[in-house]
């Protein structure tokens, strides 16, 4: 640990010690060399819960500590919950060394935005979209903004592969990076992501049309898991809640009750529909409920109860949810993972 370790701003080298961590992990180490030399883009590959933010954020807030204007590292994320999460672990993880955290997305008000806007500074987590929109509005003050921008870092990276809104997000970098005549000197980019069978081809994906080079640091530490499958038969499938339904309510209830769980429903009708049908269980067995319902429609409120009680791990707890909950946001242990119906 000590060569990498005495790399790390000496704030940073407190923190992990205040931490508690007797070391740090294999890729957490690994990473530090390539993110200060800044002369590579960089894939960071674990499981959930493998150490990639810090692998990431440890060296990138060490190259910026010691500069106070503009926005050094650009944090982009799939999902506004995400965002919220990360806020809270990084305003920690910054404070030591008084580097400002700034989330973006449609939750935030419009007062904190305008903070931002005024004082950019240090670090900011956004969504693409949100990106895209700042860079058709207010292209003067993306520029001014981003002007010294060290690292963009792409979180659940594996989420945008192969999809309409990846090739977005590649073209809202290559945007910035024009923006900032910064095309032939290319900003870093650190992409986090879970691990994938080719992921000699998710580094090829992370970026074309210049040479630059690539790295891939990959984590290890998978714990075995257990599935089951269960099959039923729909004998009326126009139903709108079908005795099937019912069966798999029932079934989910027993196998999930009394524990911290999560259960995939696919879509926001069929994630309240199950939620409705599993509250209503409790009741009919006399016991509190533990099911709750979490996707981006309801009110920023409600998610963040959810997301707090079920990191807290005092209550019995089961997330009925959407893609929401999907994506590396931390909300604790969880004991099993339900998916209704294929993916």
């Amino acid at each position: 640990m000590r060569e990498s370790f005495q790399l790390l701003h000496p704030a940073l080298q407190k923190w992990i010690y205040k931490q508690g961590w007797e070391d740090l992990r294999d890729i957490q180490k690994e990473a530090i060399r390539p993110i200060l030399a800044r002369d590579s883009d960089l894939v960071i590959c674990a499981p959930t819960a493998g150490g990639k933010t810090e692998a990431a954020f440890l060296p990138a807030i060490t190259a910026i500590a010691d500069e106070s204007s503009s926005f050094g590292i650009l944090y982009i994320s799939p999902l506004k919950a995400l965002i919220n999460d990360q806020f809270r672990r990084l305003e920690d993880l910054c404070d030591m060394l008084d580097i400002k955290v700034t989330p973006w997305h449609g939750d935030i008000s419009q007062s904190k935005k305008k903070n931002a806007k005024r004082d950019p500074e240090g670090i900011l987590l956004i969504t693409p979209e949100s990106l895209e929109a700042r860079l058709i509005r207010e292209s003067g003050w993306v520029r001014a903004a981003f002007e010294p921008l060290k690292y963009v870092i792409i979180d659940e990276y594996h989420a945008f592969l192969g999809t309409e809104r990846g090739r977005h997000l590649h073209s809202l970098i290559y945007r910035l990076e024009a923006l900032l005549n910064r095309s032939n000197i290319p900003i870093p980019r650190v992409a986090l992501s879970a691990t994938l069978g080719n992921m000699d081809d998710v580094l090829a994906n992370l970026r074309s049309g210049i040479p630059f080079p690539r790295k891939l640091i990959t984590g290890t530490g998978q714990s075995p898991l257990r599935m089951q499958i269960k099959g039923y038969l729909n004998c009326n499938p126009m139903e709108r809640e079908s005795p099937t339904d019912r069966e798999i309510a029932a079934d989910i209830y027993e196998l999930l009750r009394g524990d911290t769980n999560l259960i995939f429903a696919n879509s926001r009708q069929r994630t309240e529909h199950f939620s409705v049908m599993l509250s209503d269980l409790c009741e009919e067995h006399q016991v509190p409920n533990e099911f709750f319902t979490h996707h981006g429609s309801l009110s920023k409120e409600l998610r963040t109860s959810l997301e707090s009680r079920l990191k807290k791990q005092k209550l019995p707890t089961t997330a009925v949810c959407t893609m929401t909950l999907e994506l590396g946001i931390d909300i604790g242990k969880v004991k099993s993972v339900a998916q209704v119906t294929a993916p």
